[in-house]
């Protein structure tokens, strides 16, 4: 946008992983779940709560012993360690066209839950797919991960847009839409699989804070229609 124009006062924020990305390799996790004896939910609890925040330096051999301890697996099957070979990501199909749609009405930035291992890959497919996205945060980078509200916050105060001027794009129930909502943000959800709201998020439908649909561009353009006055009400350009 040149510098003769004002910049919009919306913020889109879109997650990275299974929204605008998708993982071609077998993701560490899956990794984790076919040797620890312990449930799947456990296991993202886990990750979710110590790995995911973990800046690169802090992933000494005592803190990786540690971690695969807690999860019952052999330290040489811990998969997030410095010699094992990062994901791969591509592009989701829909996310340039999206991406670029969603630039023309509002400010877009990716804020995604990610390990520092896996980071830099994440980075530079964004980078040389989606030139519009205004900032990348990550949880490894920013010590706090998704749905904590402090994430959500720290968006958009980065780019001095209020909360509720504030737009979460995701597939993550607990991790993207709820947290966004609990944050004071509006939010679309990618519900490929048509799963049901949960009940007590339902009241956020009918007061137009929560649209679903089961394709990146189908949710992107319901949001733009409803929240961002720049689309003139009639969703994507």
């Amino acid at each position: 946008m040149s510098g003769g124009q004002h910049r919009p006062r919306h913020l889109v924020i879109l997650d990275a992983g299974s929204t605008l990305l998708m993982v071609r390799s077998e993701t560490r996790r899956q990794q984790i779940r076919e040797v620890s004896p312990l449930p799947a939910e456990q296991i993202s609890r886990i990750v979710h709560e110590q790995v995911m925040t973990m800046a690169y330096d802090e992933f000494t051999p005592g803190r990786i012993g540690a971690l695969a301890a807690r999860l019952g697996i052999p330290v040489d099957q811990f998969p997030y360690r410095p010699d094992v070979s990062g994901q791969e990501f591509v592009l989701s199909p829909a996310a340039p066209t999206v991406v670029a749609s969603l630039a023309r009405v509002a400010r877009v930035a990716v804020l995604s839950n990610m390990t520092a291992f896996d980071a830099h890959a994440l980075r530079a497919v964004l980078t040389a797919g989606l030139r519009d996205i205004e900032q990348v945060w990550l949880s490894c980078e920013i010590g706090v991960a998704k749905p904590d509200a402090r994430a959500f916050h720290l968006c958009a105060e980065a780019v001095g847009v209020p909360v509720e001027n504030c737009v979460m794009i995701g597939d993550s129930f607990p991790n993207d839409i709820a947290g966004a909502l609990n944050a004071g943000m509006r939010a679309g959800w990618l519900n490929r699989d048509r799963h049901r709201i949960p009940a007590m998020y339902a009241g956020h439908v009918a007061a137009g804070r929560l649209v679903e649909a089961d394709s990146l561009a189908d949710v992107a353009d319901a949001a733009a229609r409803l929240w961002l006055p720049l689309a003139g009400g009639t969703g994507l350009p």
